[in-house]
């Protein structure tokens, strides 16, 4: 019987857990720059996170976590909370994030998607 992890009030089978958390990170399609507006969410650091990625996929800078970036991310954390009406708390969303390599893999699928657009493009 396989290992059982605990999603708000439901226990998912570890391979079915691991499974969309890899599709997740593999879906580089969270960076969620738009939701702030819309939605009224606002902090001081907002966006500094998503301009670190980005920076990191397009070769400028390497990408380091400090302070200022899990800071952003907590509060995006948050407001997925609120946004997604999610259950957990914004430390624990953060903290698997940074531990499940989350920004590790947007930025290594994005250079790779960049390489392959620069290929056919002929550059």
């Amino acid at each position: 019987m396989s290992k059982k992890i605990l999603l708000g009030c439901k226990a998912i089978p570890t391979r079915i857990h691991n499974f969309l958390l890899e599709g997740m990170k593999d879906w580089t399609v969270w960076t969620w720059d738009n939701v702030r507006p819309a939605k009224g969410l606002i902090w001081n650091n907002c966006g500094s996170l998503l301009d670190a990625l980005y920076d990191a996929a397009e070769g400028k800078t390497s990408f380091k976590w400090n302070e200022e970036l899990l800071d952003d991310l907590s509060h995006r954390a948050e407001a997925a909370i609120h946004v997604l009406d999610l259950w957990g708390c914004p430390e624990e969303i953060s903290q698997r994030f940074v531990t499940e390599g989350f920004a590790e893999a947007y930025i290594k699928r994005n250079k790779a998607n960049r390489g392959r657009k620069n290929k056919r493009n002929g550059k």
